[in-house]
């Protein structure tokens, strides 16, 4: 064997030590998922054959996803690639510069997320600039680890080109660019594949020519696309690329003009002008394994590639399922049909939607079960499968509740409530098994109880002065369940996370009284909200809020009594200070020193006393709306 030696299916790397491979597939293949496997025709260095038993061997995924590239385009956005396709049920949570910003939703098999430039922080050119991002999940529902790192905007000048062109099926390759290529037309599209045969040029969209361009997403660098051709215009729509719909192979050019292709850059691509050959596919969907599905309804089997699904085109007399008293059953019509979000799975059902009992099952699949595109029938194979188990075994899940019941505890700004699908022990109290953005809940940030009597619920509350930023309606972020156990001792089979809302529930502090001429200004540990700040504009409003003491008396503001100015009073107004939004300026308006008013009440302010600031947290909020600590006192 040689390094880097590629079959239809797989790739073989020899590794450093000279006797270690590791084998790639180059489909993606579903977790917990078993397959045969054996080594044949390879030699060591001295010549000698080197062969092994035929092996079964289970691929299961445990590994989460990392990120192994943050960068920007040209355009100003900024991507973060991921080690893994992406699950799109929890949505990755992004901050730049340490402020949260809205990336384009990721759908499932992404293993890219987009930042706009217009969602992004101001970022100078050539600046460094700090990205977190948490919550992101594989297919396999593993979870991230929370990444703290930095981007530096950078520019390039390498030209794009096409480094190889490999089939996959009877009508499809890969084609590998030598780098991730910018959105839109810029990408890889239909229109720029061009093939000739003969004299003639085939274009997409062009005399029946269709050609269908995708990222393929087990490609985490986005260098790779999955193509595939149908040139319905030389003949039957299965003869694609082939003369006939038996001959052996596909002899073609394929052709991409100068700058069909460019990168994030704007550089264009070089001609290109490649001949290829493809392989006629004659192989059936091959078995590969079997389980039963989650709701123990029905069987599931995989096979090795995308099968024709439809209940008209599944042979169902062709699988026989036998119970291990020899009862035989029969797969149902309609209902035998290729999974809904796994192509390559045929589900089995046999009980017409009804539980099936505990046992074990001996699935016959006779030849001509299932066909793939092309009609290429499947091979004969035979499989066991083992429903339940005589003891508890069940390993609890969590979800979190977000009905909107009237009646029962539901999961709001700084509440979460996590049901569990059986009841559980005392570790579902134990806050050391809850994480809130990768750092694990205590008593000091959070209260935890079960909200019902079943014990398979329980719910989490914030404390005060434990959040320190967010608006009030929330602020995205990653709850992590692990680690608790059902009555049985059963511990969840692995880490659940949930997106949750938080909120600033951290109250501004008043810190510093000064007093500059008629002006209190009041410094706070954070910013203020300058609207509750400019809505307190006269003397009762400024009473509500604060109590203010010259040397050990109320302060009054005073009136100037009845006369020519009709009794007008003193006034006062609140506003930020510019430039400034931790410092709030009161600006006093005091009447003093009126003379020949009748009843005129002078006002006892006096800057060159001791002035004294107690808050009440009546009106005055902080930069996310909460508001400020009551009771606090500061003089100048």
């Amino acid at each position: 064997m040689v390094e880097g030696t590629t079959t239809g299916q797989a790739k073989a790397a020899l590794e450093a030590d000279k006797k270690s491979v590791v084998i790639t597939f180059a489909d993606k293949k579903p977790n917990n998922t078993a397959f045969t496997f054996q080594v044949d025709g390879v030699t060591d260095v001295e010549g000698n054959k080197v062969t092994s038993e035929v092996q079964t061997i289970t691929v299961t995924d445990t590994v989460a996803p990392t990120i192994t590239e943050t960068k920007f385009a040209a355009t100003g956005d900024l991507t973060i690639t991921f080690s893994e396709p992406l699950a799109a049920t929890q949505q990755p949570i992004v901050r730049v510069n340490n402020t949260p910003v809205a990336h384009t939703p990721v759908v499932a098999g992404d293993t890219v997320v987009t930042v706009p430039a217009a969602n992004l922080p101001a970022i100078a050119g050539g600046a460094t600039a700090t990205v977190f991002v948490s919550s992101a999940q594989d297919t396999a529902l593993n979870t991230m680890a929370v990444y703290n790192g930095t981007v530096v905007k950078a520019v390039d000048t390498t030209k794009p080109a096409i480094t190889s062109v490999t089939q996959t099926g009877q009508n499809t390759v890969k084609v590998v660019v030598s780098e991730e290529l910018a959105a839109g037309d810029s990408a890889l599209q239909p229109e720029d594949l061009k093939v000739l045969i003969g004299s003639k040029v085939y274009t997409h969209g062009v005399d029946g020519t269709v050609v269908t361009v995708g990222l393929d997403t087990n490609d985490t660098t986005n260098k790779t696309y999955n193509v595939s051709f149908n040139l319905e215009g030389k003949g039957a729509p299965n003869y694609g690329l082939y003369a006939s719909n038996t001959a052996a192979a596909a002899q073609f050019t394929l052709i991409v003009d100068a700058n069909a292709i460019k990168d994030a850059y704007n550089n264009g691509n070089d001609a290109y002008n490649q001949g290829i050959t493809l392989n006629r596919d004659a192989q059936g969907p091959r078995f590969v394994s079997s389980k039963v599905a989650v709701d123990k309804k029905t069987l599931e089997l995989t096979f090795d590639e995308a099968f024709q699904g439809a209940d008209t085109a599944v042979d169902e007399t062709k699988l026989l399922i036998t119970n291990a008293e020899g009862v035989r059953f029969t797969a149902l019509d309609a209902t035998t049909v290729v999974k809904s979000d796994n192509d390559k799975v045929l589900v089995v059902d046999f009980t017409g939607a009804a539980e099936i009992e505990n046992g074990t099952y001996t699935v016959q699949i006779g030849a001509g079960a299932v066909k793939d595109a092309l009609g290429n029938l499947s091979a004969a194979a035979t499989t066991t499968v083992t429903v339940g188990s005589a003891a508890d075994t069940v390993k609890p899940t969590a979800t979190l509740d977000t009905e909107t019941t009237t009646d029962a505890a539901v999961t709001g700004v700084n509440k979460f409530v996590v049901d569990f699908s059986e009841e559980v022990g005392a570790s579902a109290l134990d806050l050391a098994n809850y994480k809130l953005d990768g750092v694990a809940l205590d008593s000091t940030k959070a209260n935890i109880y079960f909200n019902s009597s079943a014990k398979n619920s329980v719910t989490i509350e914030l404390k005060a002065e434990t959040v320190a930023f967010g608006a009030q309606a929330g602020t995205p972020a990653t709850l992590t369940v692990s680690n608790v156990a059902d009555k049985a001792g059963n511990v969840m089979e692995k880490a659940a996370d949930f997106g949750v809302n938080i909120a600033d529930n951290t109250a501004a502090v008043l810190q510093t009284v000064q007093v500059l001429g008629n002006d209190i200004v009041l410094t706070f540990n954070e910013n203020i909200d300058s609207t509750t700040a400019t809505a307190i504009d006269t003397p009762e409003e400024l009473a509500a809020e604060f109590e203010i003491l010259v040397g050990s008396d109320v302060l009054t503001l005073g009136t100037l009594g009845t006369g020519g100015a009709d009794g007008a009073a003193g006034d006062a107004a609140v506003s930020l200070v510019a430039g400034n939004a931790k410092q709030v300026k009161i600006s006093l308006t005091p009447q003093v020193n009126g003379t020949g008013y009748t009843g005129q009440v002078s006002s006892n302010w006096d800057p060159t006393k001791t002035i004294t600031v107690k808050t009440t947290g009546a009106t005055l909020k902080d930069a996310n709306e909460y508001g400020v600590k009551a009771d606090v006192t500061a003089h100048n």
